[in-house]
């Protein structure tokens, strides 16, 4: 496919240090044929290189497992199993996350429209994971005593502990403890300022 080789090739005219240049790069410094070229991967197997570049990750087995460890995409749910087997931390899949979303836009459009403008950064509303320190001044406290909600304005969603487990929707006497990532809901400001107290 001339033209798709052709699209790849044209990320070397991009400026210096952005993305597209940097796999451009990432494709010459190792002689790799771009996409659309005789003797070049699939292209859906050459989406994986961004990764590399996004992540650091070099090309030697070790990398590749690296990379897979990262993210895997799947056209195709019965991809999910093997995408696992092979290391994936996390498989997801475009075409299923497209379709519940159109769902949701019709079935819930309120919502849909809010979380937009939120993910949009178009009102300063922020969904926001907090990592709790071993010597956090959360750390032993419930909830209510840890005053997050009068002194942060922050709303706790849920709570994952170090061994997995959520906790959603958490009550007042849900004690945090070290290890914890909070789930909130809060302004950008209000989010930079617990950071200190993490």
């Amino acid at each position: 496919d001339r033209e798709l080789a052709e699209r790849w090739a044209a990320l070397g005219d991009l400026a210096p240090g952005t993305l597209g240049r940097r796999v451009w790069e990432f494709y010459r410094s190792r002689g790799f044929q771009f996409p659309g070229s005789p003797g070049s991967a699939p292209p859906l197997l050459a989406q994986h290189d961004w990764i590399h570049v996004l992540a650091d990750y070099g090309s030697t087995v070790e990398s590749e497992i690296e990379v897979f460890g990262f993210i895997a995409r799947a056209n195709d749910a019965s991809h999910i199993t093997r995408l696992e087997f092979a290391g994936a931390d996390k498989v997801v899949l475009p075409h299923l996350i497209g379709g519940v979303r159109m769902a949701h836009t019709v079935l819930r459009p309120t919502v849909t429209d809010f979380l937009d403008l939120a993910v949009r950064g178009q009102i300063d509303l922020q969904l926001e994971q907090l990592a709790i320190g071993d010597t956090s001044a959360f750390v032993g406290k419930n909830l209510m005593d840890s005053n997050i909600r009068r002194d942060f304005d922050l709303i706790i969603v849920a709570i994952k502990r170090a061994e997995g487990n959520l906790v959603f929707n958490p009550g007042p006497r849900e004690e945090l403890c070290a290890g914890d990532t909070l789930i909130t809901l809060g302004r950008q400001l209000d989010l930079q300022k617990i950071s200190e107290f993490l």
